[in-house]
């Protein structure tokens, strides 16, 4: 999925999230979710992976694995806090 939730009033958004997040929980299906935006994908994901430009293409330059419930994932939680900050430093690096 390629940015699913851009251009969408934040409201809508969150809504769509939380349908998307309901909805893979009773299938399990893998998903690839395309985002720019940090906070949707640590709403979102199990796993964040984060790609650079290598010599010979793309490379990972940072992966996540998650332990937090996403229930428990929420804006101003420390760890979530602290991990959007962590991934905004090596987006900016990058």
């Amino acid at each position: 999925m390629d940015e699913p939730f851009k251009g969408l009033d934040l409201g809508l958004q969150e809504r769509l999230i939380k349908y998307f997040v309901r909805h893979w929980e009773e299938n399990k299906r893998t998903t690839v979710f395309v985002t720019h935006s940090i906070l949707e994908a640590i709403l979102v994901a199990d796993r964040i992976v984060i790609l650079g430009k290598g010599d010979d293409g793309a490379q990972v330059v940072y992966q996540k694995d998650f332990t937090m419930p996403r229930e428990k994932r929420a804006l101003g939680d420390p760890e979530v806090d602290a991990l959007r900050s962590e991934i905004h430093d090596i987006l900016v690096a990058l």
